[in-house]
């Protein structure tokens, strides 16, 4: 829906799928009267929500073979201006699961908490179980005018493939650094297991 007077814009939207989850949320902006849409330094305000109570619904956007799960949910704030928005909250998702058999992928059991601050974004956690071993994650990304990313991985006998015929199982750590033009990869990582048939 949309509704403006005076000036004042109010934007609604609401979507509910059974593939897709719910999405719902609400924005506000205030112009001058004789604008016919707010103009980019226009303030805006609201907020979002997203829930997505069974992620293997979305296995038709995943290319063939690949096998997603879990639940997902994001409450998001609207600031900044129209003509450049910034969102403000938190995404977490639980149980998360990413499986392909025929490659070998068995990725469960898997935790995400992302804090989302206007221009910046931090990775708080991240995890998943992968045979009897785990893979964590945090960093922090700047989505500026100068975008950089800092993540840093690390894999604790972590089961990479786990196929029959096919298994690796790693432990180590990594630091990843990217910017507009540049990316540095840095890390030391050891096989526990491995077998290729």
């Amino acid at each position: 829906s949309l509704q403006a007077r005076d000036g004042v814009w109010h934007f609604a939207q609401g979507l509910a799928g059974s593939n897709l989850g719910v999405l719902a949320g609400a924005a506000s902006s205030r112009t001058s009267p004789q604008a016919l849409w707010p103009e980019p330094q226009a303030p805006l305000e609201g907020v979002l929500q997203l829930d997505v109570a069974n992620l293997s619904t979305w296995g038709a956007w995943v290319p063939a073979g690949w096998r997603l799960g879990g639940t997902f949910n994001a409450a998001l704030r609207l600031a900044g201006k129209v003509g450049a928005p910034e969102l403000l909250g938190s995404a977490r998702a639980a149980q998360l699961q990413l499986r392909n058999p025929l490659l070998g992928v068995d990725a469960r059991e898997g935790e995400l908490a992302l804090d989302l601050q206007g221009p910046s974004a931090t990775l708080q956690r991240f995890s998943v179980r992968g045979g009897e071993g785990t893979l964590s994650a945090q960093g922090r990304a700047e989505l500026g005018a100068k975008p950089q990313l800092d993540l840093s991985f690390k894999a604790e006998k972590f089961a990479f493939l786990s196929r029959v015929d096919r298994r690796v199982v790693a432990s180590g750590q990594a630091a990843l650094l990217a910017g507009d033009r540049s990316l540095s990869l840095k890390g030391q990582v050891a096989v526990d297991e491995g077998l290729f048939d």
